[in-house]
């Protein structure tokens, strides 16, 4: 069992580092914490809960997804429910996760004025694979990769181990 030392002194959230952004930082962060596996799941939780906002918590819950493959439906609802850095991290989650289980939110995410949108047809393309075309195709102009990439996999004309989508490699 690996001890707390393998949680980095700068771990993405306000109250170990002072500054709270994990745009860009936070797979920098997670990757090196995924290689520890199922063990480390008890550390990041402990580490989860001694967080105070939503936000931190949101983070600490990207990592325990990606390796978990499972996610906390309170706090993933209660990421659903805050504001757009919230609804960011929701997307991550359920991506992380390849959970199935949040595709109204992330329909409705798909055409919230001022949110990138794009967000949320990564989450339904990654999680649902071909079966997310008729979600994505509701918004067809925001994701008109995706629907390319997904329908030429669903016909049999692009290779499995082929990925052209940047964010497809989840599945």
């Amino acid at each position: 069992m690996h001890s707390a030392s393998f949680l980095p002194t700068r771990c993405p959230s306000k109250q170990s580092s002072g500054s709270f952004d994990h745009y860009g930082y936070l797979f920098e962060v997670m990757e090196s914490l995924v290689r520890f596996g199922e063990p480390a799941i008890p550390l990041l939780r402990a580490q989860q809960q001694a967080e105070v906002e939503l936000e931190a918590k949101g983070v600490w819950e990207v990592i325990i997804a990606t390796i978990s493959g499972k996610e906390d439906p309170s706090l993933v609802k209660s990421l659903f429910e805050g504001k757009d850095p919230h609804l960011v991290l929701a997307c991550e989650v359920v991506a992380a996760a390849g959970s199935k289980a949040w595709l109204k939110e992330l329909e409705e995410l798909q055409t919230k004025s001022g949110f990138d949108s794009s967000l949320a047809g990564n989450a339904i393309a990654i999680s649902y694979g071909i079966e997310g075309l008729p979600s994505l195709e509701k918004a067809p102009s925001l994701n008109n990769y995706r629907i390319q990439e997904l329908q030429a996999r669903k016909d049999g004309k692009l290779r499995p181990g082929l990925r052209r989508y940047m964010l497809l490699f989840w599945e």
